[in-house]
């Protein structure tokens, strides 16, 4: 992980996608605050504040503070893409530290969607 300011893992991409998808119509901006001990989410007024615990994940890796903007365009995105099955990514490499993905796979489909993610709202999210 010493390539990593970021790497997370989890095979609950399909979840999170059904308990975050209702809200879509009121969502701008999902906010994800790392720390050493987890993830803080924020979705403008919906849900404030819960932190997911790095045990939660099955691989969380983060050796610095860092805030990641995900605007709503990129959301449905990521809905679209994400299916059951598939695992999702986030990292920050150590040389890239300007360049969050979150990154959606699925090895027995041999499926990877790769997006550039926004860091404090400076940028626009895209598919790579």
């Amino acid at each position: 992980m010493e390539n990593y300011n970021i790497y997370i893992s989890s095979n609950y991409a399909y979840q999170f996608k059904k308990i975050v998808k209702p809200f879509n119509a009121f969502i701008n901006n999902l906010k994800l605050s790392f720390n050493y001990s987890g993830v803080i989410i924020n979705i403008d007024g919906v849900i404030n504040d819960v932190e997911l615990y790095s045990n939660y994940f099955d691989e969380y890796y983060c050796n610095k503070p860092f805030n990641i903007e995900i605007d709503n365009i990129t959301l449905k995105q990521l809905f679209k893409n994400v299916k059951d099955g598939d695992i999702i990514y986030i990292e920050v490499k150590n040389d890239e530290p300007d360049n969050p993905y979150l990154i959606i796979k699925n090895n027995n489909k041999k499926k990877e969607v790769v997006i550039k993610l926004l860091i404090n709202g400076d940028n626009s999210s895209k598919i790579i």
